[in-house]
């Protein structure tokens, strides 16, 4: 279209700014077909498999080791990849990082333990913190954006009869 215009109205490519413009645009569209080129798709889709494995390794840990909260670093040790692979592998599979992702596995497993324990038994603070949520403000926040409810509410019910 930019060629059929420039040979029908040469006038209209008369400016510095148009000329500019045009430059631009002819960049931006060279660059968009070198990164579509076929073989950027088998990049692509290798570093796409790549990253689907390092998500399922971190799942896989999560899921045999219930008991265990690892950190981003501790993650990165258990799915042999580093910081900022990790970091790509949970944006393209889940659209979150890989530190949002722990946070949601923490504030899963303090729910299960509440809904086991009793009031009696345990508080809402001795859980979180076994959980490494420190913050009891910003944790019942999280808790409740999540499920929908405070986490004595959770307790509370699993408490009466």
């Amino acid at each position: 279209m930019l060629v059929r215009t420039a040979l029908n109205e040469p006038r209209l490519f008369a400016s510095e700014r148009t000329q500019q413009v045009v430059r631009s645009e002819l960049i931006r569209e060279f660059l968009a077909t070198i990164l579509n080129w076929p073989g950027n798709h088998r990049r692509s889709r290798a570093s796409l498999v790549r990253r689907r494995k390092v998500v399922e390794a971190a799942e896989e840990y999560l899921q045999e080791n219930p008991d265990d909260a690892p950190s981003i670093a501790g993650l990165c040790e258990i799915t042999h990849a580093s910081e900022r692979t990790l970091s790509y592998a949970f944006h393209t599979i889940y659209d979150t990082s890989p530190a949002l992702y722990l946070k949601s596995v923490r504030l899963n497993r303090v729910r299960n333990d509440l809904k086991r324990m009793s009031l009696p038994e345990t508080s809402v603070q001795a859980v979180a913190n076994t959980w490494g949520f420190w913050h009891m403000g910003h944790f019942a926040k999280d808790y409740k954006t999540l499920f929908g409810e405070l986490p004595s509410e959770t307790l509370a019910r699993r408490a009466s009869p």
